[in-house]
């Protein structure tokens, strides 16, 4: 088989893969509805903080990773060395399938046609990548960003302009093997997101942008945990009042049949 059709091969399987959108599988087996319909509408990481809170957001943003991440690192570990030098695994392949992926994340064929704004999906993809630090550390710039303006989209683009312009860099610097290519695949993703939060941008220049609830979200899975703590108490105290006060009866009706007997 020729390299053209193993690349053709990785495009429509990392397509079909990324069409895969955990935020409505969880969204329908953990809570029975359909993500689309709540919120914003979009089947996202940020919906679902919005929506379901922040433990249901990091689900959804830890499986779209790993699915997006796995699938990439596996078409490039496949094609490593395949019977030609004309793709090394290299990176090339790893950002080719790294492009199907999120092109399936945005535009799905499986199920209705509205997909997210692969942000999630591209996540995966970079922490699988060579660059996983730049992508960690631009990462936890991002939940800072979310946390100070509560505005989730500049934290996506924020990440994802900032792997691109990393990514550039790295190839160039070490003059890997087909660095226009990788360059162009990685902007080509930075590209698609961007368009994907056009809609965004224009709610958050006439005020009018979603606030992602992110800090709000995050106390509230602390304060649930000390209302199930705190639970125990309360039902012993009800339950002392209710024997004080038994007893209390008690001691009452003791004393009027003493007085009866007299």
């Amino acid at each position: 088989m020729s390299i053209s059709w193993a690349l053709v091969i990785v495009f429509i399987v990392s397509y079909l893969v990324g069409s895969i959108n955990f935020s409505k599988i969880l969204s329908w087996h953990g809570w029975h509805k359909n993500i689309e319909k709540q919120g914003s509408g979009n089947p996202g990481t940020m919906n679902m903080l919005r929506t379901y809170g922040f433990k249901a957001a990091i689900a959804t943003l830890a499986l779209e990773a790993i699915k997006s991440g796995l699938t990439a690192w596996l078409c490039a570990f496949i094609l490593k060395g395949y019977n030609t030098p004309e793709v090394t695994y290299n990176m090339t392949v790893f950002f080719f399938s790294g492009f199907a992926l999120v092109m399936g994340s945005c535009f799905p064929l499986l199920g209705t046609i509205k997909g997210g704004k692969g942000v999630a999906t591209a996540f995966g993809v970079f922490m699988f990548s060579e660059l996983w630090y730049v992508a960690l550390a631009l990462f936890v710039v991002g939940i800072i960003l979310i946390a100070v303006t509560e505005y989730g989209f500049l934290s996506s683009m924020a990440f994802i302009i900032g792997v691109s312009i990393a990514t550039t860099i790295y190839v160039f610097v070490l003059n890997i093997s087909y660095a226009w290519l990788i360059t162009l695949l990685v902007w080509l993703i930075c590209i698609l997101i961007v368009v994907k939060h056009r809609k965004n941008f224009y709610r958050l220049f006439t005020h009018q942008e979603n606030k992602a609830n992110f800090k709000a979200s995050f106390m509230k899975m602390f304060k649930k945990k000390e209302q199930i703590t705190e639970a125990p108490e309360d039902k012993n105290y009800e339950n002392n009042s209710k024997e004080q006060t038994s007893s209390k009866q008690q001691n009452l009706n003791n004393e009027e049949n003493a007085n009866d007997k007299k």
